[in-house]
């Protein structure tokens, strides 16, 4: 027969084992020593008076309990946006505001007839004009009134209360705004990014 496990002792000592394993003990020189030893332990614990712990204990060791296991929270969205606080609506605001700016000011270009422009540049005499800036180039853009009411307004508005007020750029909008602009228009977006850069590193 097998040797008593470590529950089994408990029982043993407890007087709760099974009359079959209890037998074992009484044969077994190893296992009636183990129990002896197992029962004299218990008995000098039981004679040692050790105050109850203060009620208050329970309610702490809960509460400590508690905060250990408890899963982490997930870190809010808007705690890595604050860091980007000095920076108003900044690069994605710029390249929504810039790309609002030209769908309003950027007219068709006048058709002009190819027989219309062979007789101009074959006329003696006749200067070459030189072509005027289109929409978008960097002098009209510079002076334009709406632009720069755009962004003032702009950089006066944190990204939170942008977003608050329903401000936001839709997926992929910000790509095909990029997508349709000229070379020039990109060259200012670009311009434009790197002064917004400049002013939250300032």
């Amino acid at each position: 027969m097998t040797h008593l496990s470590s529950s089994e002792f408990v029982d043993y000592v407890e007087g709760t084992l099974p009359s079959g394993r209890g037998a074992h003990v009484q044969t077994c020189v190893a296992c009636r020593a183990q129990a002896e030893t197992l029962r004299e332990t218990l008995a000098r614990a039981s004679r040692i008076d050790a105050p109850d712990p203060s009620p208050l204990f329970w309610d702490h060791f809960s509460n400590r309990v508690r905060d250990a296991i408890a899963p982490e929270r997930p870190a809010a969205p808007w705690v890595g946006l604050r860091a980007l606080r000095p920076i108003p609506l900044a690069l994605a605001a710029a390249v929504a505001t810039f790309a609002t700016f030209l769908a309003l000011h950027r007219l068709p270009a006048p058709v002009v007839p190819p027989a219309a422009a062979n007789i101009v540049s074959s006329s003696p005499g006749v200067a070459a004009v030189p072509p005027s800036p289109g929409p978008g180039s960097e002098s009209d853009l510079a002076n334009d009134e709406a632009w720069n009411l755009i962004s003032a307004v702009a950089s006066g508005v944190e990204l939170e209360e942008a977003h608050a007020a329903g401000f936001g750029v839709r997926p992929g909008e910000i790509d095909r705004a990029v997508g349709e602009m000229t070379p020039v228009e990109r060259t200012v977006l670009g311009r434009l990014l790197q002064q917004e850069l400049k002013r939250a590193g300032a």
